[in-house]
């Protein structure tokens, strides 16, 4: 009976583990197929996802360069539609297919709809893609379950889709599956087989010594044991029959044993109570966890420690653990455990508890185990000592370190602390941000390696700490990628006894230098300005009258004239006034006083241009006709010296499109002249690099009646920009030329002024190697 009944329940349990084993191989390994084709099948469809959203982004970027969006927009959505069905559409009637649709749920391409059907807004796959807008699910439609991938494509409101049904997604993982169930089941009835033949033999001699073990258990120590195996079963039986023989001397020395534990027990009584007062002598707490019962004792002194009395708590690990909220330290009974019993040495640590006021206390305890003779732990003892006003002044002295810490890191210049010998100490938030190291990589390194360009300041950081004299040097030049950069630096010596080195502080001035630079520049402006239109005006007087004398001797020569004085004038010196005007034609007298008149009246045209541009208006502003206003800028830029001794701006054709009958506009001349003689200026300084083709200057002028402003374009044919510098062109101090040639401000004032002055808009639009068009906007007279 005893055989029978152990045989089958040893049969049962293998079986039965041997077939749950195969279940969870067959479900782990279908749910881990599964997932590897999940991983797969979505990454393949994300990527013809990406191809067809890189496809449609190209087109777009090609649109968007005909600047002419809207126009071209629906031409270039059908070629790229196109181009997509005759990509992914060959098949009559495919299964794995991409569709798009519009956000608002309306076909755009599918292979079974027509373009613009929106019937598919009652297909539940359709309402999560357009909720969505980007992921995958999978949505049984019809009686069959799809699976679908798909991503927005913001700049068309377009969302692209591709579905693929999930038996054919699965259908690897599926075959895979139904054959491991096959081979398993094979294998389960051939080792089901064998089982039953192994454990019926295993099991015969295990029912023999289970009789024998019941026997010893009764009582009857003399019943025979058969110990002939040489296997395991063999070798437990001879155990069974030694601890027979040893149970016999057990009980022999069994009341010997009890009396020498109760000797020991006394006299582990009494060292515990002269530990007991040894501790109370010494000012500690003493506690004790018996690791068996996981009961408590403690010491008066730990009552004291808590703020208890004996009669208000019963010490133990869950009461004990109640006195401290904070989770964090309810975790030091498991640690002490683990010490003790894995690590069996001595430890220590620091709990935080509550006090019988609610306030926050601290302790310290060290403990260590205590092993029976077998080394099993049976107890934990330890001491204990107030450390609260310790915490207390080191969590003061943290809370001051981190408020110092916050005030170096607030700072905007950059603080790096050095030792006697040049190693990085401390490193605040601007030196992070300013050389790309945080403080874990620079603390620790040679100053001269974490901030390279202060190498050849490492003797005077080492004469400023010897000498502890602070060092100052203003406005230190460097270049940093590829632009010069200027520095304040300031060596501070730490001045404690005891402490040796020093505090680098590096303050950025470059925008203060180039400040002082452009003041300077504005006055030299200015001056430069008032001798100009001084001088204009000092010239406006002797030309008035060069001119006019002119025209007096023009009319005095003239041969059809009948001034009366003339005439008596003639007849006086014997001639006639019709030789004189022989004469004069014969030497071309009259073309050469034309000539002087004509000069004459560039030079009061140039004059009183220099004296408009020149003049403070004191924020007047008045009508204006921007066409004559050009005009007038193109004569002072063909008059300008200093662009004539780079090149002859006479020699840059000029094209004009002028719109007509233009309304006036309401601006400052002058400032509107500089704006747009600052635009001739560079464009004229860009056109003579390009030695390619004859530079030139297309100016137009229109009118806009939809935004009620006044454009004007002026293009050159110059080398162009590329889109790094054209979004950063009206950007102050930004500039492309060297750095003594230019400040980076002609363009941002003009932006400043057609802007903020004027209330207009300027743009920019470039091509590399084709040329740039400044655009202008200003609002026509209300």
């Amino acid at each position: 009976m005893y055989r029978n009944t152990i045989t089958v329940k040893l049969l049962v349990i293998i079986v039965g583990a041997f077939f749950v084993t195969t279940v969870v191989v067959l479900v782990l390994a279908d749910i881990q197929l599964k997932q590897i084709l999940d991983k797969s099948q979505d990454a393949v469809y994300s990527e013809r996802i990406d191809t067809i959203v890189g496809f449609l982004s190209r087109r777009n970027e090609r649109l968007k360069k005909t600047v002419l969006v809207e126009a071209y927009l629906d031409d270039f959505k059908a070629s790229a539609l196109a181009i997509l069905r005759n990509s992914y559409y060959k098949l009559s009637d495919p299964i794995i297919f991409p569709f798009i649709l519009d956000t608002d749920g309306k076909i755009v391409m599918h292979p079974y709809y027509p373009a613009g059907d929106g019937s598919l807004k009652s297909v539940p796959a359709t309402r999560q893609i357009l909720s969505t807008r980007s992921g995958q699910f999978e949505a049984t439609e019809q009686g069959r379950t799809q699976w679908y991938r798909y991503r927005t494509f913001e700049d068309w409101n377009w969302v692209i889709v591709y579905t693929v049904p999930l038996d054919v997604k699965y259908r690897d993982a599926i075959i895979f599956r139904n054959t491991l169930i096959g081979i398993m089941s094979g294998v389960t009835v051939i080792v089901l087989l064998i089982l039953a033949v192994v454990v019926r033999r295993f099991t015969r001699p295990i029912v023999r010594l289970t009789e024998a073990s019941k026997q010893i258990a009764a009582g009857n120590l003399d019943y025979p044991i058969d110990s002939r195996g040489n296997d395991e079963v063999g070798i437990l039986a001879r155990a069974f029959s030694s601890m027979r023989d040893a149970i016999q001397l057990k009980i022999a020395d069994l009341n010997k044993e009890i009396l020498e534990r109760r000797q020991a027990e006394k006299a582990l009584q009494e060292s515990e109570a002269r530990l007991g007062e040894a501790q109370k002598l010494a000012g500690l707490g003493y506690w004790e966890l018996d690791v068996r019962t996981g009961n408590v004792t403690w010491s008066e002194e730990v009552y004291n420690i808590y703020g208890l009395t004996p009669s208000e708590f019963t010490p133990g690990v869950d009461s004990i653990m109640g006195l401290s909220p904070w989770p964090e330290y309810n975790k030091r009974h498991e640690e002490v455990m683990h010490c003790a019993l894995e690590l069996k040495e001595k430890g220590s640590f620091v709990q935080k508890f509550l006090r019988s006021d609610k306030s926050a206390g601290y302790y310290h305890s060290t403990f260590k185990g205590k092993y029976d003779p077998d080394g099993n732990l049976v107890a934990i003892s330890g001491t204990v000592i107030d450390i609260t006003e310790l915490k207390t002044r080191e969590s003061e002295l943290q809370q001051l370190r981190n408020y110092l810490g916050n005030i170096i890191n607030s700072m905007p210049s950059m603080l790096v602390g050095v030792d006697e010998q040049g190693i990085v100490t401390h490193w605040n938030s601007e030196a992070e941000r300013v050389t790309k190291l945080s403080a874990q990589t620079a603390v620790g390194k040679p100053l001269d390696q974490a901030v390279p360009w202060l190498s050849a300041e490492m003797d005077r950081i080492r004469q400023a700490i010897r000498n502890r004299e602070e060092q100052f040097d203003a406005k230190r030049s460097r270049r940093e990628n590829g632009k010069l950069v200027f520095e304040d630096l300031t060596i501070y010596p730490l001045i404690a006894d005891d402490v040796q080195g020093a505090v680098i502080r590096i303050d950025d001035v470059t925008d203060q230098v180039r400040m002082e630079e452009m003041m300077i520049q504005s006055e030299k402006m200015l001056s430069v300005g008032g001798l100009a239109a001084g001088m204009a005006h000092e010239i406006n007087n002797p030309l008035a009258g060069m001119i006019q004398t002119t025209r007096v001797m023009a009319n005095r020569l003239d041969k059809n004239s009948r001034i009366p004085a003339n005439l008596k004038a003639a007849e006086a010196a014997g001639i006639s006034m019709e030789d004189i005007g022989a004469f004069m034609d014969a030497r071309g007298i009259y073309g050469m006083i034309e000539t002087i008149l004509e000069s004459g009246q560039r030079v009061a045209n140039i004059v009183s241009n220099m004296l408009s541009f020149a003049r403070k208006s004191d924020a007047q502003v008045s009508s204006q006709n921007l066409i004559d206003l050009m005009d007038k800028t193109l004569e002072l830029a063909a008059a300008d010296y200093d662009m004539k001794k780079k090149y002859d701006f006479k020699l840059i054709e000029i094209v004009k499109t002028y719109a007509p009958n233009l309304p006036p506009v309401p601006c400052e001349s002058g400032k509107i002249q500089q704006v747009l003689l600052n635009i001739l200026r560079n464009g004229a300084e860009a056109m003579q690099s390009n030695q390619d083709r004859k530079p030139r200057f297309v100016l137009r002028a229109y009118a806009e009646e939809s935004s009620q402003m006044v454009c004007l374009e002026i293009e050159d044919n110059g080398p162009g920009m590329d889109e790094a510098v054209r979004k950063r062109v009206f950007e102050p101090f930004f500039t492309t030329k060297a750095v003594d040639v230019g400040t980076g401000l002609g363009l941002s004032v003009s932006y400043f002024i057609i802007t903020d002055n004027h209330k207009g808009q300027m743009s920019v639009a470039s091509t590399p190697g084709k040329g740039t068009t400044f655009f202008i906007r200003l609002p026509m007279a209300g």
